[in-house]
């Protein structure tokens, strides 16, 4: 899978050397995948991230944010 190039750019990551690959199973309103970059540098770097659509899901992600900061 290739990354969203705004993704790419919000992380500063160049798409051609950066792959996008599912990680676990997610759950009922998201899923979860694997962001594995590598850097100019040389290094590799790896991001996960949660995505979802839908009502259920815009919920779920309003109340993990306030919820992650107590």
């Amino acid at each position: 899978m290739s990354i969203d190039s705004a993704v790419a750019q919000l992380l500063s990551l160049d798409p051609e050397k950066t792959t996008l690959s599912g990680a676990g199973a997610g759950s009922s309103f998201a899923s979860t995948s694997k962001i594995t970059a590598k850097l100019s540098d040389g290094t590799e770097k790896q991001f996960f991230m949660k995505t979802g659509s839908g009502k259920e899901a815009s919920v779920m992600f309003e109340g993990k944010n306030p919820s992650s900061a107590i």
